[in-house]
């Protein structure tokens, strides 16, 4: 039986209706003015589907109920229905108007969110179904946060990240109540966010070989040299102090977490001699006294004896030096022609 049914002063009868056959009957078993149970006598014939059971609505008294009010504890299903009462003296009685009794459900969750295992940059999805009667409000909570945009039954993340990683529920709030979800986690199988893409450098300098990564839980990192394993190179960053011609080669890396692993493509670390340049402007070459300052000049026209510019002051360190007009480049097309003086300085 879906409903019992209350208020019975005597057994009501039962029928069976529709599905194409014929037959059947029963009886009801009445306690306490709540049906208890539904006896089959015949089981009819010729039914080709489940045909509906009728049974007679409550015809009696309320067993006990003799009060002015009425008050029913633990409504549930089966306390819906229509109630009147029936008030009598010496000189008669009087019945009531029928009222009707409606339940009002406080949110209940039939289906909490689930975990979501999540490929970084793409999309996760959180979501609850819940009854209740009414409109129902909804709040989801990032490790106990209010989401701003998390209102709905559902809760999407576009592209996931790192910040992501953990835990979410949900607040679902009606006219009636209110109830919180079980907790579901985001987990981030390991991803290179930031991957090892190589070096150049010069011979002797100091380096460090990184990779930056996102996961969930603790990651674990383990460097390679030329496809072998690097002895004790397991964090995200590899030193190479002093790098010498034998460091050159190629480097590659794995990131390790309990969800999988991620490898870094192996690149090259080039370790070069030194590097070179060929200046392209003009250099003057002083001598003159160590201590003293001099004032260097230039000019594109020495027809105007006032046209000299002031490039800087040096003061000698020895009694040769070099100083480079680095702000000119003597290859530029159509450059003019620039003189140069040096002058006691000030």
């Amino acid at each position: 039986m879906t409903n019992a049914g209350f208020g019975y002063g005597n057994i009501p009868s039962v029928s069976f209706a529709g599905g194409g056959g014929s037959g059947a009957s029963g009886y009801a078993t009445v306690s306490n003015a709540i049906v208890t149970s539904i006896t089959v006598t015949n089981a009819g014939y010729g039914y080709t589907s489940v045909p509906s059971v009728m049974i007679d609505a409550p015809n009696g008294f309320l067993s006990g109920q003799t009060n002015s009010t009425l008050t029913i504890n633990n409504a549930n299903q089966n306390s819906l229905g229509n109630y009147f009462v029936v008030v009598s003296n010496a000189s008669g009685s009087v019945t009531s108007s029928v009222v009707n009794l409606t339940l009002l459900y406080p949110p209940s969750i039939s289906s909490h969110p689930a975990d979501f295992y999540a490929t970084a940059l793409t999309p996760a999805l959180f979501s609850v179904t819940a009854i209740g009667t009414g409109a129902q409000a909804y709040q989801w909570l990032f490790n106990g946060t209010n989401l701003v945009n998390g209102t709905n039954s559902t809760f999407a993340i576009t592209s996931a990240k790192q910040s992501n990683i953990g835990q979410y529920a949900v607040i679902i709030t009606n006219a009636y109540g209110s109830v919180t979800s079980s907790v579901a986690n985001l987990y981030l199988y390991p991803y290179l966010a930031q991957p090892f893409k190589g070096a150049d450098t010069y011979w002797g300098q100091i380096n460090t070989l990184s990779v930056s990564a996102w996961g969930s839980g603790s990651l674990s990192y383990q460097w390679y040299f030329n496809g072998a394993v690097i002895v004790g190179a397991t964090s995200a960053t590899l030193p190479l102090g002093a790098i010498q011609f034998t460091n050159a080669g190629l480097y590659s890396v794995v990131v390790s977490s309990s969800l999988g692993s991620v490898t870094n493509a192996s690149y090259q670390v080039i370790v070069n001699s030194a590097d070179i340049s060929i200046g392209t402007c003009p250099e003057i070459y002083i001598t003159g006294t160590v201590g003293y300052n001099y004032t260097i000049q230039s000019t594109t026209n020495l027809a105007d004896t006032n046209s000299w510019i002031t490039l800087t002051n040096i003061t000698l360190n020895a009694a040769s030096q070099t100083w480079a007009d680095t702000a000119t480049d003597i290859t530029r097309p159509n450059h003019p022609q620039t003189f140069y003086r040096v002058v006691a300085g000030q």
